[in-house]
């Protein structure tokens, strides 16, 4: 377990309009920025995707990544599901639903454009962009690593579902 480090960085509460491709929504997210990391284009982004019932909070109060983050330099982005149309669990991503896991559609398509806003304001570089998350984020992370492969350097899941897979075994 890695120490928690006191007013080591900063976070920014963003949130997004719905995009112009289809099934896009309103996104919200947070993004935290060590201390010491220059919008020069050298930093790593990290996405970290929660799982049901969850928010992002719970990824950031309940997994080390701030402290990875304070330690080795990177941006964290930090998104959560801010509503959906579909019948699921609470903060369920769609993953299993055709139009969310598409390049330029739903919430894959939305949480591209996260990563293109979070390189936009924090200068965060574009070749080192990874995915990461759990249970139901775990499968979106996933779908994002497949929808956009020419964007995401790597992905990472942790109790989630291979691409294309239906949500029975993720609550």
């Amino acid at each position: 377990c890695l120490p928690a480090l006191a007013d080591a960085g900063s976070f920014h509460a963003r949130a997004m309009p719905a995009g112009d491709h289809p099934e896009s929504r309103e996104r919200q997210y947070q993004v935290y920025v060590p201390d010491g990391v220059v919008a020069d284009g050298s930093a790593p982004l990290v996405m970290l995707l929660h799982g049901c019932r969850q928010s992002e909070r719970d990824m950031i109060d309940d997994t080390s990544f701030v402290a990875l983050a304070d330690r080795e330099g990177f941006v964290v982005a930090f998104p959560f599901v801010t509503g959906f149309r579909e019948s699921r669990n609470p903060n369920c991503w769609g993953f299993w639903f055709e139009h969310h896991r598409r390049e330029g559609a739903g919430e894959a398509g939305d949480l591209r454009r996260i990563i293109a806003a979070v390189e936009a304001e924090f200068g965060t570089d574009p070749g080192r962009r990874y995915v990461a998350g759990l249970s139901s984020g775990a499968a979106m992370a996933v779908v994002l690593a497949v929808a956009y492969s020419e964007d995401i350097a790597a992905a990472g899941a942790v109790a989630g579902l291979p691409y294309g897979e239906q949500p029975p075994a993720v609550t």
